[in-house]
């Protein structure tokens, strides 16, 4: 079955025409960030497609929800789309392998219709048992909680 994401495009073009290849090996389609990346991911999703999408990094205008006993401006889009789009909201975890080179994939339970706030919260909860379970899995670029936030 097809899995779309959408992604944003790096900065550094020599780098982007290695990424972009990297995200069809486990994405395709692929939506770049911005109106007709988004228009074309809805697109695909009623469609009846699956779509990965990423709520693990601060977002300036996100909801302050819990994540490790700390607020964490955490965006609402991949709940609010669940319920816009009548679609299951999943829980998944790539999990490297002693190889260091391969991944099996955990699957977790559909996360409940309820309000966005809720069910974007039962993913950071998720997110964090998964962290607190292999805690040397856990690397992020990208900043989960600013000074100013907490």
């Amino acid at each position: 079955w097809p899995v779309g994401a959408l992604y944003r495009p790096m900065n550094n073009p020599a780098f982007n025409a290695h990424y972009i290849p990297a995200m069809r090996a486990i994405a395709e389609p692929i939506f770049p960030r911005g109106r007709s990346g988004f228009a074309a991911m809805l697109k695909f999703l009623r469609g009846g497609g699956m779509l990965a999408l990423g709520f693990d990094q601060f977002v300036h205008d996100g909801t302050r929800l819990d994540f490790f006993g700390l607020p964490s401006r955490t965006v609402l889009t991949p709940a609010e789309l669940t319920l816009r789009y009548d679609a299951l909201l999943v829980p998944i975890n790539g999990i490297r392998q002693p190889d260091g080179l391969s991944f099996s994939v955990e699957v977790g339970a559909p996360i409940a219709h309820t309000t966005p706030e809720e069910m974007m919260q039962a993913l950071n909860a998720d997110l964090e048992r998964q962290i607190r379970a292999r805690p040397g899995q856990w690397f992020w670029v990208h900043r989960r909680w600013k000074k100013r936030d907490r």
